[in-house]
């Protein structure tokens, strides 16, 4: 508040009629509270024959011959009173203006040293700096009376040397108008120097969403400060990397506890926060790390099964569908028993069921039931993880008669295949394509023989059809055939002649059958080293020999290869064919 005051009261003072005797004098109180009434003072009794307020009509009150008064309440402010008077000699007191000043606010102070501060010299100066002129009534230093020096009646000093320890000030005062104030302030005298050093930043600050709608979980790791005094948290609507200037949104003074949850945030809504640690000193490092999140309200419901199936009796297919709807999206899981009353949890059941485009519907085909009485188990999870506590348990009866059997079974010769084999025994080798109650086999359409896959049969010389015929378990038969060549033969060969030129030749020959053609050749009988061939099967060879030597004699001998694998060679009896290239 500021300091309130006025000017003193102009006296004006007309002697009449009487000379010798003194007029009569007023005094007036200059400061009055808004809510009192002006009090008007005689040094003798009058009667007072006019008066205005503000330069307009007032009431005044007679309470006797010396005293009179003017009913409040006032306006804040100065005001001026304009009096006339006579007293019992006639001596008058004309137009006497005066002035006085309506004051109903408190006064305010400052003191020095500031209330809960730490002074670190034992002779202390106390200030007490009020806005408008006081008087003190009381000032003590815990029990001790003071008293402080004054200019202006508004600030007001003492020194005074004291011991280390905590020192409580109380002070009142009063200004002229009678508002009063009543002041505490403590200080502490500690000559050693405070301690000025900010604890380390708090890290592993994390906000995150808890998913239950208008709220986000604020976790932190513990301040390392030994003289801890509380954490503060910090929060805004977008990232920040100080809290200076901040308002601190909360307070946590248990230095184990590192977390606390917000509740009331609009969901959508983006916030940061960031905590900060407070030693006992008062020290604060509000350089920060926040951490943002924006709450949300997740589904924490499981999905729940409206509809199963089979359900009563299934007579059709011995393979039904299995298939729920649920009333959300999800995923589905099947298993089936003949046991009621398993528990399976959704990580148990093995086979995931189908789903439609709504991702609601799911379905399972179950081959090959038995008959009898099923029981199904399907636990669903929708796209939040909420699983079903336990399966939706069902059962069906498969009470199935499966159609009469009318097809064959489908019989694969593996062995012999349809080429030209050297050998009259013959491996057999064969499948069907279902459970068979018996198979046999038939060489050139004479009698079925039993069977058994692997088996050995004999072949004739040149070509031949073995069939295979099995019956399965409900009397079709089902047969195969295949018809292959047995050549025990090695073709024959004749007319080996050669012819040359500079460093080529060309060595030909016939044979009995079509073979392929090879021919060894070197520069002695012994060593016939080189090769030239033709893998196509003739029965007259051309074999072409290039890359040869002038002057040099050859010698070769050839051989051939039926399909059948039979194979001859021709070396001249031992002596080997021979060639000379020219020079």
């Amino acid at each position: 508040m500021g300091c309130l005051g006025s000017q003193e009261p102009e006296k004006n003072n007309t002697v009449v009629n009487d000379t010798l005797l003194a007029a009569p004098s007023l005094s007036l109180s200059g400061f009055v509270k808004s809510g009192e009434a002006l009090s008007i003072s005689f040094d003798e009794p009058v009667i007072v024959t006019a008066v205005t307020f503000d330069n307009g009509p007032a009431n005044i009150t007679k309470a006797n011959p010396k005293s009179y008064s003017i009913a409040g309440p006032f306006a804040e402010g100065n005001h001026t009173l304009s009096l006339s008077a006579e007293d019992a000699a006639g001596n008058k007191l004309s137009n006497l203006a005066s002035w006085f000043f309506v004051d109903s606010t408190a006064p305010t102070m400052t003191v020095d040293p500031e209330n809960n501060e730490q002074v670190t010299n034992t002779t202390v100066a106390i200030t007490l700096v009020f806005s408008e002129p006081v008087t003190i009534s009381e000032a003590k230093l815990g029990s001790t009376e003071l008293s402080f020096a004054s200019t202006d009646s508004k600030t007001f000093t003492l020194s005074k040397t004291l011991a280390e320890g905590s020192y409580t000030l109380a002070i009142a005062a009063a200004d002229r108008a009678g508002n009063s104030i009543n002041s505490t302030s403590s200080f502490t005298i500690n000559t050693i120097e405070p301690d000025t050093t900010a604890p380390p930043k708090i890290t592993g600050v994390n906000a995150s969403d808890t998913g239950n709608g208008g709220e986000i979980s604020l976790v932190w790791d513990a301040s390392s400060v030994t003289d801890f005094r509380e954490y503060r948290i910090y929060k805004d609507t977008s990232s920040f990397s100080s809290a200076s200037g901040m308002s601190v949104f909360a307070t946590v003074t248990a230095k184990s506890t590192r977390s606390r949850t917000v509740a009331g945030l609009t969901n959508g809504a983006n916030y940061c926060f960031a905590v900060t640690a407070v030693d006992s000193s008062g020290n604060e490092l509000y350089t920060v790390t926040a951490s943002c999140a924006k709450p949300s309200l997740k589904d924490r419901a499981a999905p729940t099964i409206t509809v199963n199936y089979p359900t009563g009796t299934v007579s059709n297919t011995s393979s039904p569908q299995i298939k729920v709807i649920t009333n959300e999206i999800a995923t589905c899981k099947y298993s089936v028993s003949n046991t009621s009353g398993q528990y399976w949890t959704y990580t148990n059941l093995t086979a995931t069921l189908s789903r439609d485009s709504a991702k609601t519907t799911h379905t399972y085909t179950h081959s090959s039931l038995a008959n009898g009485t099923w029981y199904a188990y399907v636990s669903c999870k929708d796209e939040s993880d909420n699983t079903m506590s336990s399966p939706e348990e069902w059962s069906f009866v498969i009470a199935y008669a499966a159609p009469p059997d009318t097809t064959a079974p489908t019989i694969t010769i593996s062995a012999p295949t349809a080429t030209a084999h050297s050998t009259n025994s013959t491996t057999l080798s064969f499948s069907a394509s279902e459970s068979t109650s018996w198979c046999g086999y038939a060489m050139d359409g004479a009698t079925f023989n039993a069977a058994t896959t692997g088996m050995t049969v004999n072949s004739s010389e040149g070509s031949n059809t073995v069939t295979v015929k099995c019956t399965d378990n409900a009397g079709n038969n089902g047969t195969a055939s295949v018809t292959y060549t047995v050549d025990t033969v090695a073709p024959t060969i004749s007319g080996v002649s050669s012819t040359k030129t500079n460093v080529t030749a060309n060595v030909t020959w016939t044979t009995s059958e079509a073979a392929d053609s090879y021919v060894y050749y070197g520069t002695a009988c012994g060593s016939l080293s080189s090769t030239a061939s033709d893998a196509t099967r003739v029965t007259s060879h051309n074999v072409p020999l290039s890359g040869l030597n002038n002057a040099t004699a050859y010698y070769f001998k050839v051989k051939s290869t039926d399909a059948a694998g039979n194979y001859r060679e021709d070396d001249n009896s031992g002596s080997c064919y021979t060639f000379t290239t020219d020079a």
